[in-house]
């Protein structure tokens, strides 16, 4: 039934980070330009770190415990056409729900 659809399906879903680990993403661009990316992140049990890096940008965002943040860093250099995204557990366990490139 419905019911028992949703609460089966209805799960969250992200990516942990141990310290020091890292995954990247490919991403291409119509054209070179500077981006903001938004990512949504939280540190599972302590105060953690999440750093970004993107064609040497590198910008490191501070995490409080269990709270999800919506963390937001501008000025990244894209190029035109293939890209790579670095997001990295610089400091304790660390959640990424989700990132957007606007």
């Amino acid at each position: 039934d419905s019911v028992t659809r949703s609460k089966r399906w209805n799960t969250e879903q992200c990516i942990v980070l141990k310290q020091e680990e890292w995954t990247r993403y490919s991403f291409s661009s119509p054209n070179k330009a500077n981006y903001k990316i938004k990512i949504l992140a939280s540190s599972t049990t302590t105060s953690g770190k999440l750093q970004l890096e993107c064609n040497g940008f590198t910008k490191e965002f501070e995490l409080q415990p269990a709270k999800w943040d919506t963390l937001s860093a501008e000025g990244i250099p894209v190029n035109q056409g293939l890209n790579q995204l670095v997001l990295k557990g610089a400091d304790n366990e660390v959640s990424i729900d989700w990132f957007i490139v606007e």
